[in-house]
């Protein structure tokens, strides 16, 4: 996956940061250890909902419409 890929989370681990399967965000850094960390934010304000460490597993790739 590469930095800026718009992401849709697949699990519920993070429902106490906020955010729930299906949340959208974008990848903003990529680890060694195949983890990234990914931006969560409100679609209607962009304010910032979270911003975690994920491994690769709990994305996929959302394409652009």
């Amino acid at each position: 996956m590469k930095l800026y890929s718009r992401v849709k989370l697949c699990t519920n681990k993070y429902s106490s940061e906020g955010i729930t399967i299906g949340t959208i965000g974008y990848i903003i850094e990529s680890y060694d250890d195949g983890n990234y960390e990914v931006e969560f934010s409100n679609k209607e304000t962009g304010e910032t909902i979270a911003q975690i460490v994920v491994a690769e597993e709990e994305i996929e790739i959302v394409e652009l419409r």
